[in-house]
């Protein structure tokens, strides 16, 4: 038995990465059920994807409710939520004789109860817990909260370690730097690519230049280092000098100061979560996603938003960061990595003045082809190799 804990996403948050986590765990342990814990209308996303990509694994998955802080809360009482959810995993563990434990993600207060809670344990089965963009707290220069000297995953890595937790890495390149910065949490930690399911399959056989050009947002507007401030500027910027560029979101407006900041705009910038198919359509109508994240705090972060760009054969205008550089490396040529916001402009102005049609339909046909990397199937032989050598350890 291997249990898959979410404790904190709720509803469509990274709903296609923990379908696709689960399937990679499905095809690594084929011999083994998997019970996934979580909030449950997460749970309920999360099986109607695994149903549509793993039908013939499918039944080997129980699903259970896992109860987890409101969204919001904050102080004594998210502290005490945590703790109870990750009691909650770590005690259906022990009850069902588990092999694996996977945390697919953690807030830092999460990583810091998951420390505490298995300091006193004995059991030596591997736990696993995936850092996702709380890891953005050990860069220097990050953006950062109040007293983040005495919080953050710099203050987690500073505690006593666990023989049977890993963290996970969703990358080498994260992994890098990872040992850049904090080079004693590095070797508690190993490394695999995110797994990913794709939503289109095959490109029209004619392709010709789209009119308008839309340049698409990915992902919600708030969080450490999105860049969604700078793609509103740029759209603004954009406009004044081609009225007939489309600047839009493929997410939604995530909090009230930016639903009273940016709702009223000319852009199409949704105030509301958005269903699987209007999130498609979206998708569908983007020609290039567009990305301005803060390079020095996805040094460490994996990208969902360029993932599911990927996952409608977007080619996209980067800002560059390592993560990026090793996703162009490894695909070829799947859009423009430019240096600066004044180098973003100024792609985004070639491509107006003269659509490169045969270098965008190239695009297209290298993602279609190299994407597999991020594909269960991929990933699921590195994930039980790396989990048989935490075994061989304890």
């Amino acid at each position: 038995m291997i249990i898959i804990s979410e404790p904190q996403c709720r509803d469509f948050e990274h709903s296609r990465v923990n379908a696709s986590l689960v399937h990679t765990v499905l095809l690594a342990f084929r011999e083994s059920s998997v019970i996934f814990l979580g909030e449950p209308g997460h749970a309920a996303r999360v099986r109607e994807l695994l149903e549509e990509q793993a039908p013939e694994d499918f039944s080997r998955v129980e699903w259970r409710e896992l109860s987890i802080p409101p969204r919001q809360s904050s102080g004594p009482g998210r502290f005490g939520a945590e703790w109870k959810a990750v009691r909650s995993t770590l005690r259906v563990a022990s009850q069902e004789h588990a092999s694996l434990v996977l945390f697919s993600s953690a807030t830092e207060i999460g990583f810091f109860i998951l420390k505490i809670q298995l300091a006193g344990s004995r059991h030596p089965v591997p736990v696993f817990a995936v850092m996702h963009g709380v890891l953005a707290t050990v860069i220097p220069g990050a953006p950062r909260k109040r007293f983040s000297s005495l919080r953050g995953m710099r203050l987690v890595f500073r505690l006593p370690q666990p023989r049977r937790l890993r963290y996970v890495a969703l990358g080498e390149s994260i992994l890098r730097s990872l040992r850049e910065f904090q080079p004693g949490a590095a070797h508690s930690t190993v490394a695999f690519e995110i797994p990913f399911s794709w939503t289109v399959h095959e490109l029209p056989e004619t392709q010709v230049a789209p009119s308008p050009v839309r340049f698409g947002y990915f992902g919600v507007s708030g969080g450490r280092g999105k860049g969604f401030d700078r793609f509103v500027a740029l759209a603004t910027q954009i406009r004044e000098e081609f009225p007939e560029s489309r600047f839009m979101m493929v997410g939604h407006l995530s909090t009230e100061a930016d639903r009273r900041r940016y709702a009223r705009m000319q852009e199409d910038f949704p105030v509301a979560p958005l269903t699987q198919a209007e999130y498609a359509r979206r998708a569908e109508e983007v020609t290039y996603a567009v990305s301005l994240t803060d390079p020095n705090v996805y040094r460490v972060g994996a990208s969902t938003s360029f993932l599911d760009a990927i996952s409608s054969v977007k080619p996209g205008i980067y800002l560059r960061n390592p993560y990026l550089e090793e996703c162009f490396a490894r695909m070829g040529d799947i859009g423009y990595l430019c240096d600066t916001y004044q180098d973003v402009c100024d792609c985004i102005r070639s491509v107006m003045n003269e659509f490169p049609l045969s270098r965008y339909a190239r695009q297209r046909r290298n993602i279609l082809m190299m994407r597999h990397m991020f594909e269960p199937a991929a990933i699921s032989p590195h994930l039980r190799t790396i989990v048989e050598e935490v075994r061989r350890s304890l």
